[in-house]
């Protein structure tokens, strides 16, 4: 299911291209309704890009994709972001997991217009998707426990499939570094970075009260703050919490980053914040090691 790289970069969507790359004697029908960037290189190789109908996301899920599948030969279906799964299908799934964390937030659906509705829909989808699916992939054993334990998953068909990373931060070039530092107005490691996406569990409240205390104490001129992600709700009161302690222009709020971008700014910081309150596996942090960054 393609659909995933759908948003551009992100998370799920480096996720899904990684084992695609990894993965080079398998064959990919990528499934989207928008358009989508994958590499030549890998499109070439192993990928068939298919567009289907566009609909809602229940009748997409439901009766378009497993039209698709059949006409296929009913290959083998992956999920790689647990964003609901074809019930009426012949062919195996295989789902990916990487957390059920809004599960067990009270506020995680606040930003809903029915928040307890929101919350029913998201554990019914989860359920039904594991209860489908012939085999599930987690990002840690800590998310293993989670479904076994509070979803009553048959633990034998959970395997562990930890992330890993490929920066490649030799094969960032000088003008890249330059451009993209210079499209945010940041020097070479005189900034730190938060990035992992920005919602509630993210602590990010937190984190800004924490950087202006280091701009009690001398810093004011040496670091910025900055923080990656498509706001889900949390930057109006992020915006009001750096009005209140003095901080303009001092965190920088990027948005959706690229890959490339998010590779020069992992690279270049002087330091990498991750205050989160609660991860499937913290991907960020292994991206930060892989660079050097502290």
């Amino acid at each position: 299911d393609g659909r995933v790289l759908e948003g551009g970069s992100g998370g799920m969507a480096t996720y899904a291209l990684n084992v695609i790359r990894r993965l080079p004697e398998v064959k990919f029908w990528v499934l989207h309704q928008k358009r989508i960037e994958i590499e030549k290189e890998i499109e070439r190789r192993n990928v068939v890009k298919i567009q289907v109908p566009g609909g809602g996301k229940w009748y997409t899920d439901q009766i378009i994709i497993p039209k698709v599948l059949e006409r296929l030969g009913n290959p083998v279906y992956w999920q790689p972001a647990n964003m609901g799964v074809p019930v009426f299908t012949k062919s195996k799934v295989l789902l990916t997991v990487h957390d059920v964390i809004p599960a067990f937030f009270d506020d995680y659906f606040s930003e809903s217009r029915f928040p307890l509705a929101a919350k029913l829909l998201y554990k019914a989808r989860v359920r039904l998707g594991m209860w489908k699916a012939e085999r599930i992939m987690v990002d840690s054993p800590m998310t293993r426990t989670d479904l076994v334990r509070r979803f009553w998953v048959d633990g034998s068909k959970v395997q562990v499939v930890p992330p890993g990373v490929s920066l490649q931060v030799s094969r960032i070039k000088k003008q890249e570094t330059i451009e993209v530092l210079r499209k945010y107005g940041l020097e070479q490691r005189k900034y730190m970075l938060n990035h992992g996406g920005m919602d509630r569990r993210k602590n990010l409240e937190r984190l800004v009260q924490a950087f202006a205390k280091t701009q009690e104490t001398g810093t004011k001129n040496r670091y910025k703050l900055v923080i990656t992600g498509e706001d889900t709700g949390v930057r109006k009161n992020l915006e009001l919490i750096i009005k209140n302690l003095q901080l303009p222009g001092r965190v920088i709020f990027t948005g959706r980053v690229t890959d490339e971008e998010m590779r020069v700014l992992v690279s270049n910081a002087r330091l990498f914040v991750y205050p989160t309150r609660a991860e499937g596996f913290g991907l960020p942090l292994l991206e930060a090691m892989a660079a050097g960054v502290p």
